[in-house]
């Protein structure tokens, strides 16, 4: 089947452009149509608190996320149409409401304590960042000085409060801890 799309007259995406680019379909019917361009991926690594210069954080203190993305294996080559800023000043900053991201949060955590500790991550909008919209409690499951390595994914839909101030997550330890290497991996999966 024969195109119609002049593709000679189509300038080629660059990363400075493809932000703004489309992507050209052609449908199961043969019919071919633009599209926006979805997908693209950052990961995100702390610079500032690392194994050498951990952060503390005290038992019961809701205590804000803090991401950089400063280290050197921080990657944002694989964007495409996500800008560099979707994730700044550790607020999620999501580009249109109906959007929907996959997020993976790690960090690792040592307690004091050998009894049983928990981390609560909350993700929170709203103007004073006051709603949650998203809470996880992992059990911190290794003795007292032993490090625990914790996962958090969440799959986000962009919703009108999240859009109009963006999204920040917060901790909540039941024991005082140090944490480090901490890193956010964003995935947009759907554009509206």
């Amino acid at each position: 089947m024969a195109s119609n799309i002049p593709w000679d007259s189509i300038p080629d995406a660059t990363e400075d452009n493809k932000r703004s680019a489309d992507l050209l379909l052609r449908l199961d019917n043969g019919e071919e149509r633009r599209t926006g361009y979805d997908g693209g991926w950052i990961y995100l690594r702390d610079a500032t608190h690392t194994e050498a210069s951990k952060q503390s954080i005290t038992a019961d203190t809701e205590t804000l996320l803090s991401i950089d993305g400063l280290a050197a294996d921080s990657d944002t080559e694989f964007r495409r149409g996500l800008p560099l800023d979707i994730w700044n000043n550790n607020i999620f900053r999501p580009l249109a409401r109906g959007e929907a991201y996959i997020m993976s949060i790690d960090f690792k955590v040592s307690k004091s304590s050998s009894t049983l500790t928990y981390a609560h991550l909350a993700g929170k909008v709203g103007a004073s960042y006051s709603v949650s919209v998203t809470d996880e409690r992992k059990s911190l499951t290794k003795g007292s000085g032993i490090t625990d390595f914790l996962v958090y994914t969440k799959i986000i839909f962009v919703t009108n409060q999240m859009g109009e101030n963006g999204l920040k997550f917060f901790l909540t330890l039941d024991e005082d801890v140090s944490i480090w290497d901490k890193a956010i991996f964003i995935q947009r999966t759907h554009s509206p």
